[in-house]
This record gives C-alpha cells, sequence and structure tokens, in this order.
C-alpha cells in the first residue's frame, strides 16, 4: 500500500491490520511523523512495536522519551545511525541471494538509488521508501532477532508476518500463506 495520511490514522491502519497478521511494527521515528505513529501505537498498547536501545541514539524528542521502558528502550527505530549499515546489508543480501526481490515499485526504487555528496539517496525526484523499509527489516533482523534465538516460535510467527501483497488486502477467512519451505535466509520480496 502507497498513499498520504495523518500519522495517528497510520498508527490505527498499522493497528488494525498488525493485529491481524501479529506483525512486527518497525516505525523510524527520525522525522515527526514517525513519533506521533509510535506515539499513537504504544497509546493503543500495540504488543509488536519494535524498541531501540535509547542510550544509543541521540535523536531523542521529549514525546518520545517519556514512553521508554525501565530497560532503557524507545518506541520506534532510527534509521539515521544505522543507515548505512542497512542499506548495506540490503545489497549484500540482494547479491547473495538471500532475498528474491518481485515487487517492480522496490525495483524501480533500487534502480533510482545513487550515491550523492558521499551518502546513499534516492535520485531527484525518485523515491526511497520502500527500499529503506527492506533494509530497516533487514537491519532489525541481523542484530536484533539473531539475539532472540530462544524465542523461535516468537520469530517464526514474525517472519511469517512479512510480505508483499497486492493492492487488494486478503480476506480474513483466506488461508496463510505456506512458508514450510524457506528458512530465516531466504526471503519473497
Amino acid at each position: 500500500w502507497k498513499g498520504k495520511v495523518p500519522p495517528d490514522k497510520l498508527g490505527e491502519m498499522i493497528f488494525e491490520i498488525g493485529m491481524e497478521y501479529q506483525a512486527l511494527a518497525i516505525v523510524d521515528i527520525t522525522g515527526g511523523m514517525g513519533q506521533a505513529t509510535v506515539i499513537k501505537l504504544t497509546d493503543l498498547k500495540y504488543p509488536w512495536l519494535y524498541y531501540s536501545d535509547a542510550s544509543k541514539n541521540n535523536v531523542l524528542k521529549s514525546q518520545i522519551n517519556k514512553y521508554k521502558r525501565s530497560d532503557d528502550q524507545i518506541p520506534g527505530f532510527i534509521i539515521g545511525p544505522n543507515r548505512i549499515l542497512a542499506i548495506q546489508a540490503l545489497e549484500i543480501a540482494i547479491r547473495t541471494g538471500q532475498i528474491i526481490i518481485r515487487s517492480k515499485r522496490l525495483i524501480e526504487e533500487l534502480r533510482t538509488f545513487v550515491w550523492i555528496n558521499g551518502k546513499p539517496d534516492h535520485m531527484r525526484g525518485k523515491h526511497d521508501d520502500l527500499l529503506i523499509a527492506v533494509a530497516m527489516i533487514l537491519f532489525v533482523f541481523q542484530h536484533s532477532f539473531k539475539n532472540l534465538k530462544r524465542y523461535n516460535a516468537q520469530t517464526l510467527a514474525i517472519l511469517n508476518s512479512w510480505g508483499i501483497s497486492t493492492t487488494t488486502r486478503p480476506s480474513l477467512n483466506s488461508s496463510p500463506v505456506d512458508n514450510s519451505g524457506l528458512d530465516e535466509t531466504n526471503w519473497f520480496i
């Protein structure tokens, strides 16, 4: 899905769909829009919201900081300090065949992603939203999920909830996708 909605409405949409699929929500809180979305998800008590280590982030705003947990974790993901590492992980995953890309939109974003002033970015007039979202997923998987091996059932449920759909949403009565032949190193996007 691609569209523009107010951040609180996006939080409600993520909550509704995420509850249906038990999906991990990884929201970039670098800008104000993501922070508002995370605040809405926190207020709704969304159970699968990604949390980052607050001590390693310098982009904290007071409104997000008040949602910090006792273990010094804040809701959301900050792409800024992790951008190059996340993009590098995506490049390696594509080059080594760890992920197979079938999304025309993602392929188009990859074709228009370049280095500008020593920084990876999209060409003028182009977008990189999906590319960055996939890079964030890979980064979280590589740096967070590997520490959760003892929670295999939870990790498997989260991985099984990830996927790309067409412009229509599956009905509640449709059967889930069979991912039994896939392992954690082969993803289809």
